[in-house]
């Protein structure tokens, strides 16, 4: 009897949450990976959040698209020894051309004082959740003045 009652209450809670968990037409996520893939120029290099990171990452290896593209996480700047996203930039800025998206403009500001950053594609992302609320501009980034 008590295993019944508690099948009935897992179907209930199912029921009552089914519709505001299924996610199953949510695309915002391939809005947005198609938004960047054909936005970006050719040998790009995006330097990216781990949330925006992992969907270009599939669509890259997994999905085959855009091999020429660089996706550079603060994982990778970790665990490749480069330091700071400034000194992972400086080792792409004059071989290809390079883009950084950030949640918070505030993670800006180091970039900012090593570089010019231009706004050049919005995109729509998950921030604090699965689907795409949040508009957040990826930034080209440009040397400055006699760098290159």
């Amino acid at each position: 009897m008590t295993g019944a009652i508690a099948l009935v209450l897992v179907a209930r809670l199912a029921i009552a949450n089914w519709d505001a968990s299924d996610r199953s037409d949510d695309r915002g996520g391939d809005a947005y990976v198609a938004t960047v893939m054909d936005g970006l120029p050719q040998t790009a290099a995006i330097l990216s959040i781990w949330d925006a990171s992992t969907p270009l990452w599939h669509a890259r290896f997994v999905l085959g698209e855009r091999p020429d593209m660089l996706v550079v996480d603060d994982t990778n700047i970790v665990y490749e020894g480069w330091g700071t996203r400034e000194n992972r930039i400086a080792s792409l800025i004059c071989d290809r051309p390079v883009f950084i998206l950030r949640f918070d403009d505030a993670d800006l500001e180091p970039t900012r004082q090593a570089y010019r950053l231009e706004p050049f594609l919005a995109v729509r992302i998950g921030q604090g959740g699965p689907t795409a609320t949040a508009e957040r501009e990826i930034y080209r980034v440009e040397p400055l003045a006699g760098a290159c």
